[in-house]
């Protein structure tokens, strides 16, 4: 992906040089309407660049929220003759201390408060799920677009299972009780029931408390301290019987299974999520800049953009052709952005 990121971006600056030198070439056509005629059709507008800012702040699915938006771009260029979407991934951080900000912002759920200031509320012309619907409802008006969702589940392999003498059932009936010690040569090594991970946005404690009791003592000690793909690569090293991790994992068990590395793995998904990814136009005084953002907003809800999100690894916010899918996001606790 990084390669067809440069190349657009290269393009793009052709792009601008072409735009830039454009008096000089309508001399030599004979006018500005026969140029873009011989250059772009005689239905095309040159428009400009829409800059798309993507932060993450969650794993999920088989990739970063970025690629997903220059997958689905393409289609959206396709519909607004002489647009040509830039999408970069930057960091919080890198967001706030631009001197110049984009025309639209995708992010991870958790920075809300930090780059609302930039962001505009906006009277969007779409459909959502009744629960992620809410999710960003106030005073009767919608703060950012969620896109995508992520959910976290709780994993564990037909070998874990076994080490640990535990039938699988309801996985999480027994995930706090699955600990054991087991001898490593002469030393003695403890397994813990439980290995999850941390992040600063988001809480997978808070997830898995709305399901069991949590007892600290059954999870790895160092948890707070570690990212959800420590905590996956520890779980694949035999350091628990139970992963509590996101739609990432899915793709990476999905992967050990292709690869022969596990004989079966389980997961549930649990019923809360602040896992959410949104977009916003980004506030501004030219109409017609904030009218095409909130459009590209509004497209990244379609049926067509929706489909790459399934395919994706990660859940729609719009019903699908999955009527199971479909049940699994409705019964979501999603947290509300504000």
């Amino acid at each position: 992906m990084k390669k067809f990121g440069s190349l657009r971006l290269f393009l793009l600056l052709v792009l601008v040089l072409v735009l830039s030198a454009l008096p000089q070439i309508a001399l030599y056509f004979g006018g500005r309407n026969l140029t873009k005629e011989r250059l772009f059709g005689k239905e095309a507008e040159i428009n400009g660049v829409l800059v798309v800012y993507n932060i993450d702040t969650f794993e999920g699915g088989s990739c970063g929220k970025s690629a997903i938006l220059e997958n689905v771009c393409k289609r959206f260029e396709e519909s607004n003759k002489g647009v040509f979407v830039l999408v970069k991934n930057v960091t919080v951080d890198e967001f706030l201390t631009s001197e110049t900000k984009p025309d639209v912002v995708s992010f991870g759920s958790g920075i809300f408060d930090e780059i609302c200031d930039y962001v505009q509320s906006a009277d969007f012309d779409v459909k959502m799920f009744e629960n992620v619907a809410k999710s960003v409802e106030c005073e009767g008006k919608i703060a950012a677009l969620p896109w995508c969702l992520g959910a976290y589940f709780l994993f564990a392999t037909e070998e874990s299972l076994s080490r640990a003498n535990m039938p699988y059932d309801n996985l999480f009936d027994c995930c706090m009780n699955a600990s054991f010690e087991r001898k490593s040569g002469k030393r003695t090594k403890r397994v813990y029931s439980l290995e999850m991970g941390s992040s600063k946005y988001h809480s997978a404690k808070f997830a898995l408390e709305k399901v069991v009791e949590f007892e600290e003592q059954a999870v790895d000690e160092n948890w707070s301290k570690q990212s959800y793909y420590d905590a996956y690569q520890k779980f694949a090293c035999g350091a628990s019987t139970f992963l509590l991790g996101t739609q990432r994992d899915v793709a990476r068990f999905e992967n050990k299974l292709n690869q022969g590395a596990i004989s079966a793995y389980y997961s549930e998904m649990l019923q809360f999520s602040d896992l959410v990814q949104y977009c916003a136009p980004i506030k501004t005084d030219d109409a017609t800049k904030f009218g095409l953002s909130k459009q590209f907003c509004e497209f990244l809800l379609s049926d067509f953009v929706q489909k790459k999100v399934v395919g994706f690894g990660m859940l729609p916010v719009v019903s699908v052709d999955d009527e199971d899918l479909n049940k699994k996001v409705e019964k979501l606790e999603i947290k509300k952005i504000f």
